[in-house]
Protein backbone atom coordinates (compact mmCIF):
# COMPACT_ATOMS: atom_id res chain seq x y z
CA UNK A 1 0.00 0.00 0.00
CA UNK A 2 1.24 3.49 -0.83
CA UNK A 3 0.90 5.33 2.50
CA UNK A 4 1.85 8.64 0.90
CA UNK A 5 -1.33 8.44 -1.21
CA UNK A 6 -3.36 7.50 1.87
CA UNK A 7 -1.99 10.48 3.78
CA UNK A 8 -2.84 12.75 0.81
CA UNK A 9 -6.44 11.49 0.82
CA UNK A 10 -6.74 12.06 4.58
CA UNK A 11 -5.34 15.58 4.20
CA UNK A 12 -7.78 16.30 1.40
CA UNK A 13 -10.68 14.97 3.48
CA UNK A 14 -9.71 17.27 6.34
CA UNK A 15 -9.53 20.21 3.93
CA UNK A 16 -12.93 19.34 2.52
CA UNK A 17 -14.54 19.10 5.97
CA UNK A 18 -13.10 22.49 6.96
CA UNK A 19 -14.31 24.04 3.72
CA UNK A 20 -17.79 22.51 3.71
CA UNK A 21 -18.32 22.07 7.44
CA UNK A 22 -19.57 18.51 7.05
CA UNK A 23 -18.50 14.91 6.44
CA UNK A 24 -20.22 13.74 3.23
CA UNK A 25 -18.42 10.93 1.39
CA UNK A 26 -20.24 11.09 -2.02
CA UNK A 27 -19.76 14.85 -2.29
CA UNK A 28 -16.18 14.54 -1.06
CA UNK A 29 -15.44 12.13 -3.92
CA UNK A 30 -16.92 14.57 -6.43
CA UNK A 31 -15.00 17.45 -4.87
CA UNK A 32 -11.74 15.47 -4.90
CA UNK A 33 -12.24 14.56 -8.55
CA UNK A 34 -12.72 18.23 -9.38
CA UNK A 35 -9.53 19.21 -7.55
CA UNK A 36 -7.41 16.81 -9.60
CA UNK A 37 -9.17 16.75 -12.96
CA UNK A 38 -11.36 19.87 -13.16
CA UNK A 39 -10.04 22.22 -15.80
CA UNK A 40 -12.42 25.08 -15.21
CA UNK A 41 -12.83 25.41 -11.45
CA UNK A 42 -12.22 29.05 -10.56
CA UNK A 43 -11.06 30.30 -7.14
CA UNK A 44 -14.07 31.04 -4.99
CA UNK A 45 -16.46 29.22 -7.30
CA UNK A 46 -19.19 27.55 -5.16
CA UNK A 47 -19.51 23.79 -5.25
CA UNK A 48 -22.73 22.28 -6.59
CA UNK A 49 -24.70 20.54 -3.87
CA UNK A 50 -25.67 16.98 -4.85
CA UNK A 51 -28.39 14.98 -3.18
CA UNK A 52 -29.76 11.47 -3.59
CA UNK A 53 -28.41 8.49 -5.50
CA UNK A 54 -26.21 8.70 -8.57
CA UNK A 55 -29.32 8.00 -10.68
CA UNK A 56 -31.14 10.88 -8.96
CA UNK A 57 -28.21 13.18 -9.67
CA UNK A 58 -28.07 12.14 -13.32
CA UNK A 59 -31.82 12.63 -13.83
CA UNK A 60 -31.72 16.00 -12.08
CA UNK A 61 -28.73 17.21 -14.10
CA UNK A 62 -30.23 16.18 -17.45
CA UNK A 63 -33.59 17.71 -16.54
CA UNK A 64 -32.00 20.97 -15.43
CA UNK A 65 -29.86 21.21 -18.56
CA UNK A 66 -33.02 20.69 -20.62
CA UNK A 67 -34.65 23.67 -18.87
CA UNK A 68 -31.62 25.83 -19.59
CA UNK A 69 -31.67 24.74 -23.23
CA UNK A 70 -35.38 25.59 -23.54
CA UNK A 71 -34.66 29.11 -22.26
CA UNK A 72 -31.83 29.66 -24.73
CA UNK A 73 -33.93 28.32 -27.62
CA UNK A 74 -36.85 30.58 -26.71
CA UNK A 75 -34.49 33.56 -26.71
CA UNK A 76 -32.91 32.54 -30.03
CA UNK A 77 -36.27 32.19 -31.81
CA UNK A 78 -37.57 35.62 -30.77
CA UNK A 79 -36.24 37.08 -34.00
CA UNK A 80 -38.01 34.47 -36.14
CA UNK A 81 -41.57 33.50 -36.97
CA UNK A 82 -41.14 30.15 -35.23
CA UNK A 83 -42.93 29.64 -31.94
CA UNK A 84 -40.75 27.05 -30.21
CA UNK A 85 -38.09 24.36 -30.61
CA UNK A 86 -40.63 21.93 -32.10
CA UNK A 87 -41.27 24.29 -35.02
CA UNK A 88 -37.54 24.38 -35.68
CA UNK A 89 -36.95 20.63 -35.40
CA UNK A 90 -39.91 19.86 -37.67
CA UNK A 91 -38.46 22.10 -40.37
CA UNK A 92 -35.01 20.57 -39.78
CA UNK A 93 -36.50 17.09 -40.19
CA UNK A 94 -38.13 18.04 -43.50
CA UNK A 95 -34.84 19.53 -44.71
CA UNK A 96 -33.15 16.16 -44.12
CA UNK A 97 -36.14 14.01 -45.14
CA UNK A 98 -38.04 16.04 -47.76
CA UNK A 99 -41.03 13.71 -48.08
CA UNK A 100 -42.62 12.23 -44.95
CA UNK A 101 -46.00 11.11 -43.75
CA UNK A 102 -47.38 13.32 -41.00
CA UNK A 103 -47.19 10.39 -38.58
CA UNK A 104 -43.54 9.75 -39.55
CA UNK A 105 -42.63 13.39 -38.97
CA UNK A 106 -44.25 13.36 -35.54
CA UNK A 107 -42.56 10.09 -34.56
CA UNK A 108 -39.19 11.39 -35.74
CA UNK A 109 -39.55 14.32 -33.33
CA UNK A 110 -40.63 12.20 -30.35
CA UNK A 111 -43.96 13.92 -29.80
CA UNK A 112 -47.43 12.70 -29.02
CA UNK A 113 -49.71 12.66 -32.06
CA UNK A 114 -52.01 15.48 -30.91
CA UNK A 115 -49.10 17.79 -30.05
CA UNK A 116 -47.37 16.96 -33.32
CA UNK A 117 -50.48 17.70 -35.37
CA UNK A 118 -50.73 21.08 -33.68
CA UNK A 119 -47.18 21.90 -34.80
CA UNK A 120 -47.91 20.72 -38.35
CA UNK A 121 -51.11 22.77 -38.60
CA UNK A 122 -49.28 25.86 -37.37
CA UNK A 123 -46.45 25.46 -39.89
CA UNK A 124 -48.93 24.87 -42.72
CA UNK A 125 -50.87 28.00 -41.75
CA UNK A 126 -47.62 30.01 -41.82
CA UNK A 127 -46.78 28.63 -45.25
CA UNK A 128 -43.59 26.94 -44.08
CA UNK A 129 -44.71 23.41 -44.97
CA UNK A 130 -47.48 22.00 -47.15
CA UNK A 131 -49.40 18.74 -47.05
CA UNK A 132 -50.74 16.62 -49.89
CA UNK A 133 -52.39 13.24 -50.38
CA UNK A 134 -50.16 10.21 -50.21
CA UNK A 135 -50.28 8.67 -53.72
CA UNK A 136 -49.78 5.20 -52.24
CA UNK A 137 -52.19 5.54 -49.31
CA UNK A 138 -55.35 7.61 -49.69
CA UNK A 139 -55.85 7.65 -45.93
CA UNK A 140 -52.54 9.40 -45.24
CA UNK A 141 -51.14 12.85 -45.81
CA UNK A 142 -47.54 13.63 -46.59
CA UNK A 143 -45.73 16.88 -45.87
CA UNK A 144 -42.81 18.77 -47.35
CA UNK A 145 -41.04 22.02 -46.60
CA UNK A 146 -41.77 25.06 -48.81
CA UNK A 147 -39.33 27.66 -50.10
CA UNK A 148 -40.61 30.03 -47.42
CA UNK A 149 -39.98 27.33 -44.84
CA UNK A 150 -36.42 26.84 -46.06
CA UNK A 151 -35.73 30.57 -45.77
CA UNK A 152 -37.21 30.75 -42.26
CA UNK A 153 -35.25 27.67 -41.21
CA UNK A 154 -32.01 29.26 -42.40
CA UNK A 155 -32.74 32.42 -40.43
CA UNK A 156 -33.46 30.37 -37.30
CA UNK A 157 -30.44 28.14 -37.85
CA UNK A 158 -28.02 31.02 -37.36
CA UNK A 159 -29.54 31.78 -33.94
CA UNK A 160 -29.79 28.11 -32.98
CA UNK A 161 -26.08 27.61 -33.64
CA UNK A 162 -25.45 30.17 -30.90
CA UNK A 163 -27.62 28.05 -28.60
CA UNK A 164 -25.42 25.03 -29.29
CA UNK A 165 -22.30 26.99 -28.39
CA UNK A 166 -23.79 28.21 -25.12
CA UNK A 167 -25.10 24.80 -24.06
CA UNK A 168 -21.62 23.32 -24.46
CA UNK A 169 -20.41 25.98 -22.05
CA UNK A 170 -16.74 25.98 -21.05
CA UNK A 171 -16.16 22.31 -21.93
CA UNK A 172 -13.22 21.65 -24.22
CA UNK A 173 -13.77 19.81 -27.51
CA UNK A 174 -12.15 16.76 -25.93
CA UNK A 175 -14.58 16.88 -23.00
CA UNK A 176 -17.53 17.32 -25.35
CA UNK A 177 -16.44 14.32 -27.40
CA UNK A 178 -16.18 12.19 -24.24
CA UNK A 179 -19.60 13.36 -23.07
CA UNK A 180 -21.21 12.43 -26.38
CA UNK A 181 -20.28 8.77 -25.97
CA UNK A 182 -22.51 8.00 -22.92
CA UNK A 183 -25.18 10.41 -24.17
CA UNK A 184 -25.46 8.48 -27.43
CA UNK A 185 -25.69 5.22 -25.48
CA UNK A 186 -28.60 6.70 -23.49
CA UNK A 187 -30.33 7.93 -26.66
CA UNK A 188 -30.04 4.50 -28.27
CA UNK A 189 -31.46 2.95 -25.10
CA UNK A 190 -34.47 5.26 -24.80
CA UNK A 191 -35.56 5.50 -28.43
CA UNK A 192 -37.01 1.95 -28.73
CA UNK A 193 -38.74 2.40 -25.38
CA UNK A 194 -40.48 5.48 -26.79
CA UNK A 195 -41.51 3.57 -29.92
CA UNK A 196 -42.53 0.27 -28.36
CA UNK A 197 -43.21 0.83 -24.66
CA UNK A 198 -44.58 4.38 -24.51
CA UNK A 199 -46.93 4.78 -21.55
CA UNK A 200 -46.00 1.42 -19.99
CA UNK A 201 -45.67 1.12 -16.23
CA UNK A 202 -42.20 2.32 -15.23
CA UNK A 203 -41.64 -0.68 -12.96
CA UNK A 204 -42.25 -2.97 -15.93
CA UNK A 205 -39.71 -1.05 -18.02
CA UNK A 206 -37.12 -1.28 -15.23
CA UNK A 207 -37.71 -5.03 -14.87
CA UNK A 208 -37.65 -5.72 -18.61
CA UNK A 209 -34.36 -3.91 -19.16
CA UNK A 210 -32.82 -5.20 -15.93
CA UNK A 211 -32.08 -1.74 -14.54
CA UNK A 212 -30.76 -1.72 -11.00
Amino acid sequence: MNFDHLKTIIDQLEAYEKLQGKNDLPNFVLWLFEQYFGEHQQPGQPDIEFHGSIDDQLAYSIGTLFKHAKHYIKTALKSTALKNDADFTYLASLKNFPDLKKSELIELNLQEFSSGMEVIRRLIKQGFIEDYDDPKDGRSKRVKITEAGKKEFQIALESMQNVSKIIGGPLTNKEKAKLLVPLNILLQFHRPIWKEEYGNDLKDIIKKHQLN
